[in-house]
């Protein structure tokens, strides 16, 4: 990928030019300046870009997307150390409970979709729904 300036790069990268500008000012991104002062962006930025939505997607703080970027370059020192592994153990264990409640919904939607499909051997829609009360979160 060759540089893109900020217009670019924000339809690439599907955002706004007001996020990219919010991500530089906290230092989430971090682009190049060219001769002409204008931000250029690289396939490293586009990377980190990625990692950060993905990272929002897993409902991280802003914090602590920038301290998991920061690992990328900085190693974990024995001062950081603690609290790192406080943070990766914290986001593990929250992620396998969303992981297990996502399964619980697409476990009862595949039923449901048995139930629509062939009606006569399934249990019935409504009954499906109300179970939607018993997944726990």
């Amino acid at each position: 990928m060759a540089s893109m300036n900020t217009h670019a790069f924000a339809a690439a990268m599907h955002t706004t030019r007001d996020t990219l500008r919010y991500y530089e000012e906290t230092g989430l991104l971090v682009p190049q300046r060219a001769a002409n002062h204008y931000w250029l962006y690289s396939a490293a930025d586009q990377a980190t870009f990625k990692i950060i939505t993905n990272l929002k997607k897993a409902h991280l703080s802003l914090a602590e997307i920038k301290t998991v970027l920061a690992l990328r370059t900085q190693p974990v020192t024995a001062d950081c150390r603690a609290d790192t592994l406080a943070l990766m153990s914290t986001k593990q264990a929250e992620f396998a409970h969303t992981a297990a409640y996502y399964s619980q919904l697409a476990a009862l939607a595949q039923t449901m979709v048995t139930a629509v499909t062939t009606p006569a051997s399934a249990p019935a829609l409504d009954t499906l729904i109300e179970k939607l009360a018993t997944i726990d979160d």
